[in-house]
């Protein structure tokens, strides 16, 4: 149900307890009234629980499939990184507190494409 159709409902049932109120003597409709509004506000709660639950169980499953997704993609490329290490002979850092030997190459000025210094006196 959307805004307007929200607002119209709403409108009906102001134009209905006005007409009510006009009137002289009560019937048991009109005093059934209130609890008929009740119960209609009540369907729409429940009909906003199942859509809500609906939305729930959705979301889950998008993030259980995102959750296996970066699991694989995470399993691939720590066995790529694994064939490099063996390839190379050395070690990689894999955990906070194992073995770090970490090879880097220096930066040279040239290399990161800047021109080199010159000292000046």
């Amino acid at each position: 149900m959307n805004l307007s159709e929200l607002i119209n409902t709403r409108m009906k049932e102001v134009a209905t307890a006005r007409k009510d109120l006009l009137r002289k003597t009560r019937t048991s409709k009109d005093l059934a009234t209130p609890a008929n509004a009740l119960k209609s506000r009540v369907t729409r709660i429940d009909a906003r629980i199942k859509r809500l639950e609906i939305q729930k169980t959705d979301t889950i499953k998008r993030l259980d499939a995102a959750i296996a997704e970066e699991k694989e993609l995470k399993k691939r490329i720590e066995k790529e990184a694994s064939l490099w290490v063996e390839r190379t002979g050395t070690k990689t850092r894999k955990t906070i507190g194992t073995d770090k030997k970490i090879i880097r190459k220096k930066a040279t000025p040239t290399s990161a494409g800047r021109k080199p210094r010159t000292k000046t006196k």
